[in-house]
């Protein structure tokens, strides 16, 4: 499984240029307020990997 996580700098160069969905975790209420065009906002996603199983981070991964 290739790593999910990206830094910051690294986004931009990504967006617009490959099919990206920025995976936003803050508060429902912050998203709301602002967030990236095309994010989604999923502010349990942490708690959701740590408990899955371990083929759940790859088909999280694998999802299109």
């Amino acid at each position: 499984m290739s790593n999910p996580l990206i830094e910051p700098q690294d986004l931009q160069g990504l967006l617009g240029t490959t099919a990206v969905v920025p995976i936003d975790t803050r508060s429902p209420e912050a998203y709301a307020a602002g967030h990236l065009p095309g994010a989604i906002n999923m502010p349990e996603i942490f708690t959701f990997l740590a408990t899955s199983t371990p083929e759940g981070p790859g088909k999280l991964c694998t999802i299109r």
